[in-house]
């Protein structure tokens, strides 16, 4: 299986991170780099609180309990560090 790469440094490494569009009266969510900050992914802001606010109430619906404090699953499950980039 290929790992993703970021196209600017060859980093595997990447984060989400809220930011603003010149000229634009809304947010969005940037897939980014870790290392060199180069931009791979745009999603809407309203899009993922609606996906997380429909995960939430399916988790509740069927008794699933979600990572707390912002944990992030590694690519075999087990729930890692918080706030510690993970490859895609």
């Amino acid at each position: 299986m290929a790992i993703p790469s970021c196209t600017k440094c060859g980093n595997h490494y990447f984060e989400v991170v809220e930011s603003d569009i010149y000229g634009a009266n809304y947010r969005v969510f940037l897939v980014q780099c870790s290392r060199c900050g180069g931009v791979v992914g745009v999603s809407d802001h309203h899009l993922i609180e609606r996906m997380s606010m429909q995960i939430q109430q399916l988790a509740s619906a069927t008794g699933v309990a979600l990572a707390a404090g912002g944990e992030m699953p590694s690519r075999n499950g087990v729930h890692g560090e918080s706030a510690r980039p993970v490859p895609l």
